[in-house]
């Protein structure tokens, strides 16, 4: 029994797409025309992200983070920060698991949440 309680969420949420396509229910068939969409970009997006967040961890040495983007580099390091997230690619669920690296890499925690938050407002595209 408790293993069926992990999956009633999924079970319940298949159960309505599927009854909102047999009774027409407009907003029941667009939730599942958006979670498709969301589904593929994640499936398309997630290994290549993590290829190059892998390639990221091994090419980049940790002294270079922690001297560019360290505890000791002030404005420079949010700086570089900032730019760096404003010219990466992807969704924001892209851009947590590369601040990760950052920070086991030594990138300053005030770093970290300024590249957050520059990924999420500021975007050249």
């Amino acid at each position: 029994m408790t293993h069926i309680k992990k999956y009633i969420f999924p079970i319940t949420f298949l159960a309505f797409i599927g009854i909102s396509y047999v009774l027409n229910f407009a907003a029941g068939e667009q939730i599942g025309i958006n979670f498709w969409m969301f589904f593929k970009e994640m499936i398309f997006f997630l290994p290549l992200m993590f290829v190059l967040i892998g390639l990221f961890d091994v090419w980049i040495p940790r002294e270079k983070i922690e001297r560019h983007i360290g505890a000791e580099s002030g404005w420079k390091g949010t700086g570089l920060v900032i730019l760096l997230a404003t010219l990466q690619a992807g969704p924001l669920y892209g851009a947590f698991p590369f601040a990760y690296i950052l920070w086991k890499k030594g990138c300053s925690i005030k770093n970290i949440f300024i590249y957050l938050g520059a990924f999420s407002t500021l975007r050249f595209q």
